[in-house]
């Protein structure tokens, strides 16, 4: 009986906690760019413009939301990629509806309790907010948005739902 090793999945879970610190490390960091992002058009939006403050941070958490999905596409989960366009366009919005509900009302929810009925400034509960968010955003995203070893992510799919050449 001979035995058939596959490489590629030995070195992939041999590898796989460094390579979950460093997707980690880059979902920070994109992470990092959305907060950028977020308190950057939050202040144009409401300081600027003179948007109503809730408007002004749902208006910005949509922004980013925007912007932090394309980082983690193309560069977080590179190796996740949707495939071709109609998955893209269906993780694009998976991604979106997920963010809205666990960052967007997690952000909006802080920044109304603690400027409404703690006085606090609204940026420091905005700010707050955006880092509650965050904690379940990334498990959420990395578990269900762009999860290992979904159909999109077999190299051999043709991505129209015809089987591969032979």
């Amino acid at each position: 009986m001979e035995t058939t090793i596959n490489h590629r999945a030995t070195s992939h879970a041999a590898d796989r906690p460094l390579q979950s610190l460093g997707r980690f490390a880059r979902f920070g960091l994109v992470g990092a760019s959305g907060v950028v992002v977020n308190m950057g058009f939050y202040a144009l939006f409401h300081n600027v413009l003179g948007v109503y403050y809730l408007l002004a941070g749902a208006m910005a958490i949509e922004l980013s939301i925007v912007s932090n999905f394309l980082l983690n596409e193309y560069w977080t989960f590179r190796d996740r990629s949707a495939g071709n366009l109609k998955r893209l366009v269906m993780r694009s919005l998976a991604f979106n509806a997920t963010s809205l509900m666990t960052a967007g009302m997690t952000q909006l929810l802080t920044l109304y309790v603690l400027t409404s009925y703690l006085g606090m400034w609204d940026k420091l509960a905005y700010l707050i907010g955006i880092g509650l968010g965050a904690l379940v955003n990334y498990t959420v995203c990395n578990r269900l948005i762009f999860r290992h070893g979904s159909p999109s992510n077999d190299p051999r799919e043709t991505g129209d739902g015809r089987p591969p050449a032979a």
